[in-house]
């Protein structure tokens, strides 16, 4: 959408969605709130109102004031009829056409009857996702190069971050806390204060419910401490935090499932407010490169069902919203060890989802995995801040994720005008691919690497981006790879190995081809390409596995050909080889002269049948034989040659009458056909005299008759049969006694 048409769709919005609805028909309610309702249960909810909304990052600054306002008059006006009913109602989700709710069994129909309102949705509880692993990411070479992240902000939605940490230590900037669904949640609050929402000096303290609350100091000196104990930083060491505390205090086990209690977990709408607020300061012009979602719930194999799940909570509208105002939102997949799938909101085709590799640079073994999964960083036994000015190891993809939000920031400071799309596409060509080596292991995805990222998006050039679109094609022990060019490419490299993700067995320079073939040994391969340069080798593509089969003995020949033929269908048999390879499949072939050697017709009969019935086969005379073959070969020799005749149309012959039958005055005649060709039709001949002159000609179709009212006496009758080739000669005579 242009910003000319979304700023006109503000318009009309802002004019004709003033005034909310007059009258409203019931929305639907999805199961989980009916069940949970049903169930006695009272519950927090987030409420969509009918207001459109256009990320703002597609419209200018005016039309973006516009939508807010028109956004804002619906909903305030929404959520006063609701409270009238007396709902209750928490608070609006800033910009957003939301807010949330809190419904039993007798308020939820009033609710979903409400004016205005378009859906309802449980406002679920996310989880948190649980410095020597920054040289992995290649940041290094980035700060060396001057790109530490400076003068960019990563937004960290987490546990809340202590900010006199020596390894935090003047980083924080801006703080809020958002907690317990803006007061429809059934948790404590864990803001300063006691309030569910502020944006005060202070606000994004740790939360002090639980151990989760150390979780947010943590993620936070992996995306951006600096100045730790023996060196030891975050990625983005020169970035600023904002500290975003979502998590509400919950202390019963319902809510903190198989943790102990008390428990910190984090609402959608509270998570949906934290990012609103991101927005609202990056649309100031504040330089916020990463918002760190290191949280997650549920399980989604589909980013369309996940993105639908996810548009009525809003959650799904927030991230689009930054996306189009240039700030990715990294989310953690989570820790399910899932290969297809991963949580929420990391399933979000907006966001930036990353999965962990371990200190050996595989899998970890907790991270989830799904083909739409975008990066993978470290997260394993991973050194990083804890409150209390203290240092602890954790693992998870929340630890992972961090390092791509400190990432972004040392990339937007290299580029200040990459859009998202830009910056993960830079990443995802230039990182390492991992394949997944656990059992029933998922899909191959790139390992970051910054400083190959930041060359490939400055257009400096540097090693040459990881090949894309390698593909494998095999036939016998032909081989032959294709792929498309890498950015900076020169020339390529063949990588070979006999394992997955096990060592390099040899290597083959290719030169500046983007394809080649070879005559490949028999075996399983697992094959890469590398780009190189004059500047070095660019990482590998990602890995193609390749079997060349071995190739079987030929067959040998068939035997016993015999034929039959019954019209125009022709039947051949034959024997199969007592000898030699497997047989894949005969070939029939048929000529019209003896030994040919070019067949006229070639008709291939999948092993094991050793018959075959052609119809329709044209009139002549031909010469067939058989031969067997494999993914080897033809046999060496055919089998015997048969001769086949197939004559053509003709009259039909002779038709044969049977006795016929009187009975009650009616005359009852059958007949059968003669050989030759099909009768179209017949005539009956009646004479008074043996093989006299005919007194009644009566022509006929089929092969029975009957007839009524004959007079009485005796008839002598004959027949013939036609068809558009002649006429057959007459039948045998019968006599007909009628008395």
């Amino acid at each position: 959408m242009s910003k000319f048409v979304a700023a006109f769709a503000v318009v009309l919005v802002a004019g004709a969605l003033s005034v909310a609805p007059q009258s409203q028909v019931r929305v639907p309610i999805p199961d989980a709130v009916t069940v949970r309702t049903a169930a006695g249960e009272s519950l927090s909810v987030i409420v969509g109102v009918n207001a459109v909304f256009v990320p703002e990052g597609q419209l200018d600054r005016v039309a973006a004031i516009d939508q807010r306002a028109a956004v804002a008059r619906v909903t305030d006006d929404v959520l006063a009829r609701a409270a009238d009913a007396g709902i209750t109602v928490g608070t609006p989700l800033d910009f957003l056409p939301f807010f949330t709710a809190r419904v039993d069994r007798t308020t939820l129909d009033r609710l979903a009857t409400t004016p205005g309102v378009v859906s309802i949705e449980v406002n679920e509880l996310s989880s948190p996702t649980l410095l020597s692993s920054v040289p992995i990411t290649n940041a290094p070479a980035a700060w060396a190069a001057g790109y530490t992240g400076a003068g960019w902000k990563v937004a960290i939605l987490d546990t809340g971050v202590e900010k006199t940490h020596g390894l935090l230590s003047g980083k924080v900037t801006d703080e809020a806390c958002y907690v317990n669904a803006g007061g429809t949640g059934t948790g404590t609050s864990t803001c300063p204060g006691g309030g569910f929402a502020s944006t005060a000096t202070g606000s994004g303290v740790p939360c002090t419910a639980a151990d989760d609350c150390a979780h947010g100091t943590h993620v936070a000196g992996i995306a951006a401490g600096a100045n730790g104990p023996g060196g030891g930083t975050g990625v983005g060491r020169g970035a600023s935090l904002m500290a975003m505390q979502v998590f509400t205090r919950f202390d019963d086990s319902t809510s903190c499932g198989s943790a102990p209690t008390p428990c910190a977990r984090s609402y959608v709408s509270d998570q949906v407010l934290a990012l609103n607020r991101v927005a609202a300061l990056a649309g100031a012009g504040q330089q916020i490169a990463a918002a760190n979602v290191s949280l997650g719930g549920g399980q989604f194999t589909s980013q369309a069902t996940c993105d639908s799940s996810n548009t009525s909570n809003g959650r799904k509208a927030a991230i689009d919203n930054l996306r189009s105002l240039g700030v990715a939102v990294v989310a953690a997949s989570g820790n399910n060890g899932f290969r297809t799938s991963t949580s929420a909101p990391a399933c979000i085709s907006s966001a930036v989802s990353i999965g962990s590799i371990d200190d050996n640079g595989a899998v970890s073994s907790f991270s989830n995995n799904a083909p739409f999964l975008t990066l993978y960083a470290p997260g394993g036994s991973i050194v990083s801040s804890v409150p209390g000015n203290a240092f602890a190891s954790k693992q998870g993809t929340s630890m992972a994720a961090p390092h791509v939000a400190g990432a972004w920031a040392i990339l937007r400071q290299a580029v200040p005008s990459a859009t998202v799309t830009q910056v993960l596409s830079a990443l995802q060509a230039t990182g390492t691919s991992i394949s997944d080596l656990r059992s029933s292991g998922g899909a191959a995805h790139p390992l970051i690497n910054v400083n190959a990222a930041r060359l490939v998006l400055q257009g400096g050039g540097g090693v040459p981006a990881a090949p894309t679109g390698v593909t494998a094609q095999v036939n016998g022990n032909a081989l032959s790879l294709s792929w498309s060019p890498a950015p900076g490419a020169t020339g390529y490299t063949l990588v070979v190995r006999l394992a997955n993700g096990g060592p390099v067995y040899t290597t083959v320079p290719l030169g500046g081809v983007t394809s080649f073939g070879v005559s490949a040994p028999n075996g399983v391969f697992y094959l890469s390409v590398v780009g190189t340069n004059s500047t070095g080798a660019g990482p590998e593509s990602s890995v193609v596995p390749v079997t060349v089969p071995a190739v079987p003995a030929v067959p040998n020949n068939p035997t016993s050909l015999t034929v039959g033929v019954a019209g125009s269908t022709v039947t051949f048999q034959w024997s199969a080889p007592a000898a030699g390879g497997p047989v894949g499949e005969y070939v029939l072939i048929a000529s019209t002269t003896p030994g040919f050697a070019t067949p006229l017709v070639s008709l291939p009969v999948a092993a094991p049948a050793t018959s075959v019935v052609v119809p329709g086969v044209p009139p002549g005379r031909y010469y067939a034989r058989v031969y067997a073959r494999n993914s080897g070969g033809n046999s060496t020799f055919a089998s015997n040659e048969v001769t086949l005749d197939v004559a053509g149309p003709s009259a039909p012959g002779t038709p044969v009458l049977n006795t016929p039958g009187v009975a009650g005055g009616v005359v009852s005649l059958s007949w059968s056909a003669g050989g030759g060709g099909t009768p179209a039709s017949y005539t009956l001949y009646a004479s008074l005299t043996p093989g006299g002159t005919p007194i009644a000609t009566v022509p006929l179709t089929g092969t029975s008759v009957a007839f009524g009212g004959v007079p009485a006496g005796t008839y002598y009758l004959r027949m013939t049969a036609s068809n558009a080739l002649g006429t057959s000669g007459l039948s045998n005579q019968v006599t007909l006694v009628v008395p």
